[in-house]
């Protein structure tokens, strides 16, 4: 087998159902679909015909332990050359199967993707999630260094993986509510010895409401999880010798000093142990928080203007 493709689900069937759609059914290929313990999983299979295709493995799990769990379970599973994650709610380019036909004999250990991004309930329109990937892709095509993209493209999906990367070095996705992806992403991206960054989109990540990535930061407990992950892929990058600094903890401290002071001050006072100065940090978060300041008020001022604008006016001299 040379491809397995990977895609953990919970309560989207619908859209499990446009994902598997983008695929192409082929005889070098496995796809394997993890179900999260959802509400309705002994049904599925009836409801959705797609699921019975000859190159789909449907697995059901109970334990409902999330994405991590699930993306395990399917490596478990796996036989192909390249592993290929996706999550339940996106889908693939219309020429996946070209892509696949290209680059299936590739001596690189992982091959990068540019992505694309649409809104969930109108594909046809362009979403501007992850527009800091974008960034990181522009800058390599212009500096040819790739050590941005191993580093902060942490996310499963947009790129093609040697199966042979991620068992040699026992590489697995933590099975944590939030930033399940973040290690594994980091793990393999430093351990591959050759990657190609190919300016092509493969794969179309969606916006919804109700996802983790839309509700960022509000759950109970998330920050807290978000952050010491973000610690500990500092920590990995010390590890390497990399001279990277996680650009998510100004981001993630900033909000906590909007939602959990508390937790703020726990994570901002542990910042030398993974050789962040504090003053540095302190700088980058008084800058978002003068942006998000800045953002609020030009909110306010075309709020007003608008109704200005709209009110009814009344001619000079009637009474």
């Amino acid at each position: 087998m040379l491809y397995s493709i990977i895609i953990p689900h919970r309560n989207i069937p619908d859209l499990l159902s446009r994902c598997l759609d983008s695929i192409p059914c082929r005889d070098d290929t496995e796809v394997i679909v993890v179900d999260d313990n959802s509400t309705d999983s002994d049904n599925l299979l009836n409801y959705f015909s797609n699921l019975n295709r000859k190159d789909v493995t449907f697995i059901r799990t109970t334990e409902g332990r999330g994405a991590g769990y699930a993306r395990n379970v399917g490596l478990s599973y796996a036989t192909g050359v390249w592993v290929i994650f996706a999550d339940a709610d996106d889908f693939f380019a219309d020429d996946f199967g070209a892509i696949l036909n290209e680059y299936k004999y590739s001596d690189k250990d992982i091959l990068y993707f540019r992505k694309g991004a649409v809104l969930s309930e109108n594909v046809r329109v362009k979403s501007n999630r992850d527009l800091w990937l974008d960034k990181l892709f522009d800058a390599y095509f212009k500096d040819g260094d790739d050590l941005q993209i191993r580093c902060f493209q942490w996310a499963p999906w947009g790129k093609i993986i040697k199966r042979s990367l991620i068992e040699d070095n026992n590489i697995r996705f933590d099975e944590i509510p939030f930033s399940n992806d973040v290690i594994f992403g980091i793990s393999a991206g430093l351990a591959a010895k050759e990657v190609h960054i190919i300016d092509r989109v493969m794969y179309y990540v969606t916006e919804r409401r109700g996802s983790l990535t839309y509700s960022f930061g509000s759950k109970d407990g998330e920050l807290d999880i978000r952050c010491r992950v973000a610690f500990r892929a500092q920590q990995l990058y010390n590890r390497h010798k990399v001279d990277i600094e996680n650009i998510q903890i100004p981001y993630l401290l900033t909000l906590m000093l909007r939602y959990d002071r508390k937790l703020f001050w726990h994570f901002f006072s542990r910042l030398p142990e993974i050789r962040l100065p504090q003053w540095k940090v302190a700088c980058q978060i008084m800058i978002r928080v003068l942006l998000m300041i800045r953002n609020k008020i030009a909110s306010v001022f075309f709020r007003w203007a608008v109704t200005l604008n709209l009110r009814p006016r009344v001619d000079a001299g009637v009474e």
